[in-house]
C-alpha cells in the first residue's frame, strides 16, 4: 500500500484507483486556482481516469507546467509516460515521486 495526500492506495485496487483519480483532479484543480490568484492562468486538463497512456501524458505535461511554481526539481522528468503502473514496483516508485512533487507545490503555493 501507498499513502497518498488522496487517500491510501493498492496497486491491484479498482475502487481504491477511482477515488483516487477523483481527488487527484480535484488537487490539480486547487493547484491551479492558487495560480491563478497569483495572474497566472494554466489551461486546465482532467486529472480524471481512465488511467491509460494518454492520462499518464496528459498528467505529465501538467506537472511539466505546474512544476514552474514549485521549487525546482529534476524528479519530475520521472514522471513520464513510459512509467506505466505495470507492476508494484513501478506503481509504488511513481507514487512516491507524486506525492514529493505534490507536497512541495503546495508547500510553495501555501496550500500547507
Amino acid at each position: 500500500m501507498v499513502i497518498t495526500p488522496f487517500g491510501d492506495l493498492e496497486f491491484d485496487s479498482q475502487n481504491g484507483l477511482d477515488a483516487w483519480l477523483s481527488a487527484h483532479d480535484q488537487r490539480h484543480n486547487t493547484e491551479r486556482q492558487a495560480i491563478a490568484i497569483n495572474g497566472v492562468a494554466i489551461q486546465p486538463r482532467s486529472m480524471e481516469g481512465p488511467l491509460n497512456k494518454e492520462w499518464i501524458g496528459r498528467h505529465m505535461v501538467e506537472h511539466q507546467t505546474l512544476k514552474n511554481f514549485a521549487t525546482p526539481d529534476s524528479s519530475i522528468n520521472s514522471l513520464s509516460i513510459e512509467m506505466i503502473w505495470d507492476n508494484k514496483a513501478n506503481f509504488y516508485r511513481w507514487h512516491q515521486i507524486h506525492n514529493e512533487l505534490h507536497a512541495r507545490l503546495d508547500q510553495t503555493l501555501g496550500l500547507t
